[in-house]
This record gives C-alpha cells, structure tokens and sequence, in this order.
C-alpha cells in the first residue's frame, strides 16, 4: 500500500487510517477463564509452514517443493511473582487431574488473546491463540544474594494464530 503524511508528520495508509508503531512494551494478554494476566513479556508469537519434497524422474536440477502443514511456535510468557494468585497452576494442573490416559481434552484448552496497544492504550494488533495448554510452567528462582523479583515463565502449545488489525476497520484482515 502507498505510504502518505498528513500535514502533522503522522502516518496514513492509502485508504487513509492512522498508522502506527507498535511499542514492544505496550501490551495486554487476556486468557479466557483468568483474570490475572499480568504478563511483562511475551515471545513466540508465529509459526513455520512445513514442506515436503518430491523428486520427479527426469527433472535433475532440484526436487518439487510443496506445502506441508503450519508448525506453530511456542508462546513464552513471563510474569512476576504474586502473592495469592494459583490460576495457571491450577489450568496447569488440571490435565494431571483428568480421568484414564491424561489425553488433553478440547475443554481444558484456552483461547488467548495478545493485544499490542499504542500510547492510548487502543489495540494496534490482536493476536488470538487458540485452543492453548500449558506445556511448560516454571517457577522462578531463589537468591538470597538478590532483592530482585521472582518472575514466573510459562510456555504455551496451541492450535492456531490469527492476527487482526483493529484500526483498519472494513478492511481488517484476519
């Protein structure tokens, strides 16, 4: 898309909404079923589309490449340590719980949704992830030689990414 400014120096796009650029300290995450998503990082948001290749006889110079599937990355966030606060164990927890083999039921999985907000704190971007489990939760260390805080990683599998782009209205893509 063409790239204008506006008389303030400000970004448009050529359909003529505001462009921003999005902070990488301005974000929220919203995990369904938790309230306490107070996350300060977040990485690994993407994924890889697997190929295969097929070797025609005849055709020397190099193999057909073809698409796969989607390997969708893991999703790492962190969070500081808060007193009272046992919902990830317990989401965490939950598939240790669950009846027979401990297969991972579709209704222990969460949708998430990661928002990259500007300076208004409006959302820029919305990641939604969906289907999410916990494939990894850790417990940040203990230094008695430190006065920093505790910070907490989790890391998420899921099912799927879909991006959206709030601010282009109609023209959202997703």
């Amino acid at each position: 898309m063409p790239f204008v400014r506006d008389l303030y120096g400000q970004g448009l796009n050529a359909f003529g909404v505001k462009r921003a650029l999005a902070m990488a300290h301005l974000f929220r995450v919203s995990i369904s079923g938790y309230y306490n998503a107070d996350f300060i990082s977040c990485s690994g948001l993407g994924g890889e589309l697997q190929t295969f290749e097929y070797r025609e006889g005849g055709e020397n110079n190099a193999p057909h490449l073809f698409p796969d599937y989607m390997k969708w990355s893991d999703i790492s966030l962190s969070k500081g340590e808060v007193t009272n606060d046992s919902d990830l164990w317990h989401w965490f927890r939950t598939y240790f719980q669950l009846e027979g083999s401990g297969v991972v039921k579709p209704s222990f999985t969460r949708n998430i949704k990661i928002e990259a907000l500007d300076n208004n704190n409006e959302a820029i971007i919305v990641f939604r992830v969906y289907k999410a489990f916990i494939k990894k939760l850790e417990e940040g260390g203990f230094d008695s030689l430190t006065s920093a805080f505790r910070v907490n990683t989790v890391v998420i599998q899921h099912h799927g990414v879909n991006a959206e782009y709030p601010l282009m209205g109609s023209f959202n893509r997703g």
